[in-house]
């Protein structure tokens, strides 16, 4: 087990930089989990932990030592990727224990640490298979053991369920959960799902670009978005976005006209920003209601809707073309082509002034968050 320590990190290739001096502290036995869109520089920066791609400045230090030069196979880190990459010829012992015989390592230990990993992931009954024998998920957990027997300070996972399917994406994400219950080792994981990162991580790194836009654990990046983008990001389905005009401002707070006309006034840390002429309003699509309880109400017109059995989803359109998503209750009556009232409550609401930058105070963390999160993205 090791801490991780990235400063002022920078890769380019050639003229272009790709990462862009990141700075991050990952505390020893923590699961963290890197995650943004599609060539932000996730997988990057976890191959530059994993010394499979060059630092081109700042330093990485694993378990107080500086490795920014240190070869990949003396990092103290082992790696799973998205692709199983197993030997065909193999069983699933020869394919667990290779590494370590290409070491040298002595047989008896070798089937000591092998017999050991697959015990911890019930892979027992399947030592003597080949990989074709083997289902998706259960040659995912080889390519995990092969990792667990080399006994590494720090496992990094490049999106290892990408290619199971959804029940099995399922499954193996409490595995690896456990897994990480069990070891208590240091964990980096890789993901673009953002469900994956809320439902496993101890602390999500949100990246776009290449920069960090924000660290936090999941129910505080869910509670207090430090912009748009990680509000967007964040919660599944997304959050929804009113552009709204402003009609007068205090430095703590603002009245607002929605598209729809109706005028609302929520406290907001404005001080830095007077005279904004435009803000946006985010609303989770589980916070709007499908009654007239909340303090806001809006009309919508209904175009899809999606029973899931535990939940509906609502896709509509208020005040014109502007979408709308509402997450209602699994038995909800309403039908696509209504026209309905739905509401909600300023406190549950989000600002944005118009670089994207939150102007609400922090909401209280819960001390106790583990099942808040599952009920949090259980959409």
């Amino acid at each position: 087990m090791a801490d991780v320590k990235l400063t002022k990190v920078v890769k380019r290739y050639g003229d272009v930089e790709t990462i862009h001096g990141i700075d991050l502290d990952i505390k020893d036995g923590e699961f963290v989990v890197f995650v943004g869109p599609s060539g932000c520089g996730k997988s990057t920066l976890l191959r530059m932990v994993a010394g499979l791609e060059e630092i081109t400045e700042g330093e990485l230090h694993i378990d107080n030592e500086c490795v920014t030069s240190v070869a990949a196979s003396r990092r103290g880190v082992a790696m799973v990727f998205q692709s199983y990459a197993l030997y065909p010829h193999m069983t699933v012992r020869e394919n667990m224990g290779f590494g370590l015989k290409m070491a040298k390592t002595d047989k008896a230990e070798i089937k000591r640490r092998v017999d050991e990993s697959a015990k911890i992931l019930q892979l027992e009954p399947l030592l003597d298979r080949k990989p074709k024998a083997l289902s998706g998920g259960q040659r995912q957990r080889v390519a995990i053991g092969r990792t667990i027997v080399r006994n590494p300070k720090v496992f990094l996972f490049d999106e290892p369920l990408s290619n199971l399917d959804a029940e099995l994406r399922v499954k193996m994400r409490v595995e690896i959960a456990k897994l990480h219950s069990q070891l208590k080792n240091t964990m980096i994981y890789v993901t673009h799902d953002q469900v994956e990162a809320m439902t496993m991580a101890d602390k999500i790194v949100v990246l776009r670009g290449g920069n960090i836009e924000q660290v936090g654990s999941p129910i505080e990046l869910y509670l207090n978005p430090v912009n748009e983008f990680v509000a967007g990001f964040i919660g599944s389905p997304r959050m929804n976005f009113f552009d709204c005009d402003v009609i007068s401002q205090t430095n703590c707070s603002l009245q607002l006209r929605l598209p729809c006309g109706t005028e609302v006034e929520l406290g907001a840390d404005v001080s830095a920003s007077p005279g904004m002429s435009k803000v946006k309003l985010g609303i989770r699509p589980e916070h709007l209601k499908e009654d007239h309880k909340g303090e806001v109400k809006i009309g919508v017109d209904v175009d899809v809707v999606e029973h899931l059995g535990g939940a509906t989803y609502i896709y509509a359109r208020y005040a014109g073309d502007n979408e709308l998503i509402v997450q209602a209750g699994g038995l909800s009556s309403v039908q696509r082509g209504h026209h309905c009232d739905i509401s909600f409550d300023l406190d549950q609401c989000h600002l944005f002034d118009c670089n994207g930058l939150s102007l609400r105070a922090a909401q209280p963390v819960p001390l106790h968050t583990e099942v808040s999160v599952q009920e949090l993205v259980s959409g």
